[in-house]
């Protein structure tokens, strides 16, 4: 999938990766699921099914909005989306206020089971508080889909309005650049 030479995190990074790297392999790792598992959250009548159904819903019509062409079939869905699946789900846990310093950040669960939640790591920002169209861009970036950003990016941000905000980086100016 990936059509850029560096990779990992820190080649994640250098094309403006915002997400850390445990959050980042946490993710990769949970998102390859067989086809088998997929199936059987599909066919999940309860919240579990409904929440993949719809962040893959999601995906296609980010996904058809850029003029990406997702690679799904009946026996497996696109990486690009169960990977933006997977960082949707992810939830926020709880605020936490630093002692020493006074400062409150947010605490958040990213796949990895830990019974103390002061244990986690924790940033100002997460995943979990970008927009559907944003953490689709951060899926491709992960995945080195470079091409397919571009397009989001030709869609969402240079093909807006004037005087609206971008959902992939939030700016209203027309000259600034995205992502």
């Amino acid at each position: 999938m990936s059509s850029d030479t560096e990779i990992g995190h820190q080649g994640y990074l250098k094309r403006g990766g915002i997400i850390n790297e445990k959050d980042y392999h946490s993710a990769l790792s949970r998102s390859s699921s067989t086809t088998e598992e997929i199936k059987k959250a599909l066919k999940d009548l309860g919240p579990a099914g409904a929440e993949l159904r719809n962040h893959i819903k999601q995906a296609e019509n980010i996904s058809k909005f850029a003029g990406i062409e997702l690679h799904s079939t009946e026996k497996s869905i696109d990486p690009r989306v169960l990977l933006y699946s997977t960082l949707r789900g992810d939830v926020k846990l709880e605020k936490y206020q630093d002692k020493a310093s006074g400062k409150s950040t947010s605490i958040y669960f990213n796949g990895v089971q830990d019974d103390n939640p002061k244990l986690k790591e924790k940033s100002e920002r997460h995943h979990s508080e970008m927009t559907d169209a944003r953490l689709f861009a951060e899926a491709l970036r992960m995945l080195g889909d470079t091409n397919s950003l571009n397009k989001m990016k030709t869609a969402y941000h240079t093909n807006r309005p004037l005087g609206t905000c971008c959902p992939l980086c939030g700016q209203t100016q027309e000259n600034e650049g995205c992502l």
